[in-house]
């Protein structure tokens, strides 16, 4: 099965990006899309959005959104929609972040079908 991780750049625009085998990105890729070192922080969204079992969004499985740890020292643009996605309070994401499914141990992309969703209701 393809699976996909969702790109969500600052300017708010949002692309899949294939995984590899193995389902998932490596480390140097997560990298390289935010810029630095990667920091995991919740997703306010429900595990539905996943349509698949045992794959979550939602803080209660995992922290699913990657982002850049020292972005807001390096004074990254803020990103709106990525803040909008996570489960914080008070705070705001910055710089590009991805949007991954996790299991009980790791990152795991989404399928086409529920990647495509996401885009749509939320791009």
């Amino acid at each position: 099965m393809e699976r996909y991780a969702i790109i969500i750049r600052q300017n708010e625009e949002m692309a899949l990006l294939h995984c590899y085998h193995g389902d998932s990105l490596d480390l140097k890729t997560l990298q390289e899309i935010v810029e630095g070192h990667i920091e995991t922080v919740p997703t306010a969204l429900a595990g539905e959005w996943s349509h698949e079992q045992g794959v979550g969004l939602a803080e209660t499985l995992d922290k699913t959104l990657i982002i850049n740890e020292e972005g807001k020292l390096l004074g990254m643009p803020v990103n709106r929609l990525a803040t909008d996605m996570a489960y914080l309070f008070n705070d705001v994401i910055v710089g590009n972040a991805i949007l991954i499914g996790t299991t009980d141990e790791d990152f795991i992309g989404l399928t086409k079908e529920a990647a495509e969703n996401i885009v749509e209701k939320w791009g």
